[in-house]
This record gives C-alpha cells, structure tokens and sequence, in this order.
C-alpha cells in the first residue's frame, strides 16, 4: 500500500502542475495572437475597419399613386406655371434611385436660404413629397370626421400661446398627428420667449388652416393647387399648416420671433415652408418625425 502510494503521489503531482503550466502556456499563447496586428510600411499598427451600419431605407407611410403619372401629357392650353410644376413633380417622382430619399434632398434643398417665396418647382417638389412619403388625401369632409375616428387625423386645440382663427370650422381643425405635436411644441416655446421677455400679453400665433378637402382646396381661388387639376394642396394631407403672418394678429417683435423659429427647424429639416403674400401666412408641411434628417442616426 505504502509502495502504492508512492508512486501516485508523483504522478498526481505532474497531473496537477503539468494543467497549470499547460494553462499558463496557452494563456500565453492566445495572448500573442490577440496582440497580433495589421502593420503599415513603418511597422505601426493599423486601426481595425469598422464596417459602416447599413443605413435603413425608409418606406412609405401607405400606399399612395403617384399624383401625375410618368406618361401624364398636360392640356394643349397649359401655362408656363403649371408646366413648370408638372415638370418639377415628374422629376422628383421619376428620377433616378430611391424617390423618398430624392424627395427629400429635392424639398430640402434650400433650407439654408432666407429666401421663402413660392415657387413652380417648390410646389411641384412639395405635392411630390407628400405621395412620396405615402400621405394619403382626404377628398370629403365625410373622409376626414372617418379619419378623425380613426385617429389618422387629430384635432387642434388652442392654448396659450396657439390660436384658430375663427372662420376655420370645426371640422377642419384636425391636422396629422405629427402637425398637430409640431403646433404644440412651437406654442410652448413661445411661450417660454414671453416668460423669458417678461411679456404679460403674449399674443398668440393664429392658425389660418389645417387639413382641407378637395371641395375646400377648390374654393381657393387663388391657388395653383387648387385640385382642379392633377396639382393638388398638401392641406388635402392633413400635414400643412397656414400660420397668419398678418401684423393685426402679432407684433412685431413676436412675427420676428415666429420667423426666426420657422427658419431655423426649415435648417433642421423638420418642416417645408413658404412665405405667401395674399394673405400674409407662411404655409407649412410638416414632416412626419421618421423622415426628419439625423432621426435614423439617432436611433
């Protein structure tokens, strides 16, 4: 027994600290791989490509037909305007690769610029925006109390800092869900600069109108998006916005504050706007949050 037990012994010992030294030595091992490296001309180490995150395409909201088709052939009687905007919605529909990403590059295109007027190309680059991003149009008000229920569309309310003037009807007060949250927030930060400025009668920015019907869009009289034609009104969205720009509804330094935050979230590329004279408003589509630049990299 005793014989026995001497000749274990050794060889439990060689088991026991041959694994430990087997342990250390591919510990050893794997750590001179680990420190193994790419190496440029100089003998330095090369920083590991990273391979950059596939970027997410967006997809349409719905499924919305292109407003003019591809093969659409304007009336022999057309004006320069309408040809321009016809042209300017072809473009943009029916260019080269993915038509949200060239929409949006298209209608974002000036935003650095203080320059706000309308425009044939801005319009026709607008409505193409509004069928690209899958923004279904509302043609009865019948459509739109549907799409209230449902809700598609939102209504607005009033706050401090945010007024409906009083011919809009109550049924279109409702907007987008996404126009709608836009309001809010810029009524809120007007609120904020009144507080800031120690202004004890704000007066609030007025709200001329919201989402309009195809009957509605054709009582304007004065609009090349009229929907008498293929060229239609974002209004008919539920995504744009009229804010009176008139000096009876603000003063002055309130409208120069109101202009100044509209320019800067059209740099941020939050909204699309412009700037009409008859009447005084600036006339705003707002881009569903998902398609605002920068959102996908934050996500």
């Amino acid at each position: 027994m005793k014989r026995f037990a001497l000749v274990a012994l050794p060889l439990c010992a060689a088991l026991l600290f041959g694994g430990a030294y087997a342990r250390e030595g591919g510990e050893v091992a794997h750590s001179a791989v680990k420190g193994q490296c790419k190496k440029d001309a100089k003998g330095k180490c090369l920083k590991p490509t990273v391979k950059p995150k596939a970027k997410k395409k967006h997809q349409p909201i719905a499924k919305v037909p292109p407003r003019i088709p591809k093969a659409y052939t304007p009336p022999p009687r057309a004006d320069a305007r309408f040809l321009a905007i016809v042209d300017a919605y072809k473009q943009c529909m029916y260019g080269e690769g993915d038509v949200i990403e060239r929409a949006l590059a298209l209608n974002l295109l000036e935003r650095e610029s203080v320059m706000l007027g309308g425009t044939p190309e801005k319009l026709g680059n607008e409505v193409c925006l509004s069928d690209a991003l899958g923004l279904k149009r509302y043609e009865t008000l019948a459509e739109i109390e549907s799409a209230g229920g449902r809700g598609e569309l939102v209504e607005v309310f009033p706050r401090a800092g945010l007024s409906i003037a009083d011919d809009l009807p109550a049924a279109r007060r409702f907007a987008r869900p996404w126009a709608r949250d836009y309001l809010h927030s810029l009524a809120r930060d007007l609120e904020a600069y009144a507080d800031k400025e120690g202004i004890v009668n704000l007066t609030p920015f007025k709200i001329a109108s919201m989402v309009r019907s195809y009957s509605d869009q054709r009582r304007q009289w004065n609009s090349p998006a009229s929907c008498r034609t293929e060229i239609c009104s974002t209004h008919t969205t539920g995504s744009a916005v009229d804010i009176s720009n008139n000096f009876f509804h603000m003063n002055k330094k309130e409208r120069a504050w109101l202009r100044e935050r509209l320019l800067e979230d059209r740099r941020k590329g939050k909204i699309v706007m412009i700037e009409e004279r008859f009447p005084p408003h600036f006339h705003i589509f707002v881009l569903p949050t998902d398609f605002v630049p920068g959102k996908q990299a934050q996500e």
